[in-house]
């Protein structure tokens, strides 16, 4: 991998996720998470984590919204499908969130560990 190259990647894998399908952006990102310096890993996913967040809130409100609707009758049985369409992607979109909050938590206790044994450390220097 030449110099530019992995720049490219880096400045690729810290950048926030894109509007568009930020789950399939944020596991691309995942896969190759093990190639980054651990406080990158933790950026990186801080950043997965705040636009998870962010996508769930996006479903909850859309949520909340379409529940004030009042449904004409003849619509209900259509919109009763979509609107279990709808629970089910915020209860994906949920789980992912809490999936990739587990891994951060991981990836933090991780992180710490590598910073007490660097060099130079308190943890490191026997105190």
């Amino acid at each position: 991998v030449t110099e530019s190259g992995r720049d490219a990647f880096n400045t690729w894998m810290l950048a926030e996720l894109a509007e568009r399908d930020a789950e399939a952006a944020s596991l691309h990102r995942f896969f190759f998470l093990g190639l980054m310096a651990p406080v990158d890993r933790v950026t990186i996913l801080r950043n997965i984590v705040r636009r998870m967040k962010d996508e769930l809130e996006k479903f909850t409100r859309l949520r909340d919204q379409v529940a004030a609707v009042e449904i004409a009758r003849e619509h209900r049985e259509v919109a009763d499908y979509q609107l279990a369409t709808l629970e089910h992607g915020r209860e994906a979109q949920s789980r992912t969130l809490q999936w990739f909050a587990e891994r951060l938590e991981q990836e933090e206790r991780r992180h710490n560990r590598y910073l007490d044994k660097a060099p130079g450390s308190s943890a490191a220097a026997g105190a």
